[in-house]
């Protein structure tokens, strides 16, 4: 995009349908990394003209952003690991100091250092799930884990 020149409000509004197409991608049962790959060959192509001389590019392009997609999610690569422990850190300062100034405050610096801020609300949403999944599955097997807990002679 950056090659064609796009800059300001229509990059903005590019990331903005970007971001729109591929959360709707993410949340289909079907979906796989070269589908998403073909989203972000889609998007990285933009709005622009297409013809035959176009498809071999598309077709690059689409392999490309899968191959890339594939790596960069191997749980060996460094953004991979960044970003997956910011997602830690934050769900724990959620989890243990809640949704309060201070837990918070710990999300936004956790992926701030990651360069996720944008996870953020994602990040609560899904450490408030998890809380209610502990809460629930405490209330469901709490005398279970108790008679764990104690052993059987007692």
């Amino acid at each position: 995009m950056a090659a064609r020149g796009v800059t300001g409000p229509e990059l903005d509004h590019m990331l903005q349908m970007g971001k729109e197409q591929l959360q709707v991608t993410l949340h289909d049962a079907g979906v796989s990394v070269s589908k998403i790959g073909d989203l972000l060959a889609t998007l990285a192509k933009g709005s622009g003209h297409s013809s035959v001389s176009d498809s071999d590019s598309t077709t690059l392009t689409r392999d490309l952003m899968t191959r890339l997609l594939a790596r960069s999610l191997a749980p060996e690569d460094t953004v991979f690991r960044r970003v997956s422990s910011a997602i830690q850190s934050g769900l724990r300062a959620i989890l243990l100091l809640g949704t309060g100034c201070e837990g918070m405050a710990l999300v936004s610096a956790a992926l701030q250092h990651a360069g996720a801020t944008c996870l953020q609300e994602m990040v609560v949403n899904l450490a408030l799930s998890l809380e209610r999944l502990a809460s629930i599955s405490c209330g469901v097997h709490g005398p279970w884990y108790a008679a764990l807990v104690v052993g059987p002679d007692n």
